[in-house]
């Protein structure tokens, strides 16, 4: 058996390697492989992709029935769930469509919430130009961010007394630090100066 050389690793990291000519299992094409490979038994496939292609001809295919069209198939993957490409992909496309159709998959996090609560609430920082006030909101069918004043990763909370409702403009300005607190009003003032009764209502039930 000729001991030829082998380059192995990339860059700096390259060094030679002997190495043996062997023919693949599978494509029957001739490749080098390194003489402690062949020890350990290995170099029987010249990538990867070969190996995985002569090792599933061997298994055993089993009877299964497609979760979408309910035709039986036989695949090698006992966990095989579709019986074509076209049955994956429309079963994905019913799955998406069943979670869009579903109006409470669309409540997203706390601004969400308070929407569904308080309805589309107006940009709260003082002379910020942005005019998203509520009959902006309502006719471009948008919403405020909520911003929170003292971070959650430094102790505060989701009361109203620590959020803002603000246009994407200022809320990156807010992020920033760029903005002070004395040309802002929070959620919880906002309310007791425009709706009192919702007030009440929110320290009865908590968002």
């Amino acid at each position: 058996m000729e001991i030829l050389k082998k380059v192995i690793g990339q860059g700096k990291n390259k060094r030679l390697r002997d190495a043996v000519s062997k023919i693949c299992l599978h494509c029957e094409s001739e490749f080098l492989v390194t003489v402690s490979a062949v020890k350990k038994g290995e170099g029987k496939f010249c990538s990867r992709s070969c190996g995985a292609y002569y090792n599933n001809k061997n298994r055993k295919k089993v009877s299964l029935e497609c979760q979408l069209c309910g035709n039986p198939f036989e695949s090698t993957r006992p966990d095989a769930k579709y019986c074509s490409p076209s049955c994956k992909r429309h079963q994905k496309a019913k799955k998406s469509k069943e979670y869009q159709k579903n109006p409470e998959n669309h409540v997203y996090h706390l601004s969400g919430k308070i929407r569904k609560k308080y309805g589309r609430l107006p940009c709260m920082v003082k002379d910020c130009d942005c005019n998203w006030d509520t009959s902006f909101l309502e006719t471009h069918e948008i919403v405020c961010d909520i911003h929170h004043i003292k971070k959650r990763s430094e102790g505060g909370d989701d009361s109203l007394s620590n959020l803002i409702a603000t246009c994407p403009n200022s809320h990156r300005l807010l992020d920033r630090g760029l903005i002070t607190t004395d040309r802002i009003i929070n959620i919880e003032e906002y309310i007791r100066r425009n709706s009192p009764h919702i007030l009440e209502e929110f320290f009865q039930t908590q968002v």
